[in-house]
């Protein structure tokens, strides 16, 4: 059972801060997050053709998933995993 943080925009899009996820791959937790997230995780996470957006990050104990093996990254029952967009602040809007 992987447990699943939300940082910042992940976490009003998922409608929750926490998830815990029968998953033995990152790729396992990605689809629990589909399931939890409905539409509106959906819509903003994803790009059409079903792409993860780029600014999407996941960390897995620390430890960036991309220099890991991505979305095929083993999970132990221990582990954790903190999902959040990664977004310089020449993209962020002012109010």
């Amino acid at each position: 059972m992987a447990r699943v943080r939300f940082l910042g925009i992940v976490r009003d899009w998922m409608h929750c801060n926490r998830l815990e996820a029968p998953a033995d791959a990152l790729r396992e937790v990605l689809q629990a997050m589909r399931e939890t997230g409905g539409w509106r995780f959906e819509d903003r996470a994803f790009r059409n053709g079903g792409g993860l957006i780029p600014e999407m990050e996941f960390l897995v104990n620390g430890h960036n998933a991309r220099f890991l093996q991505g979305a095929d990254t083993v999970l132990k029952p221990e582990d954790e995993v903190v999902v959040f967009i990664h977004r310089s602040w020449a993209e962020v809007p002012f109010m």
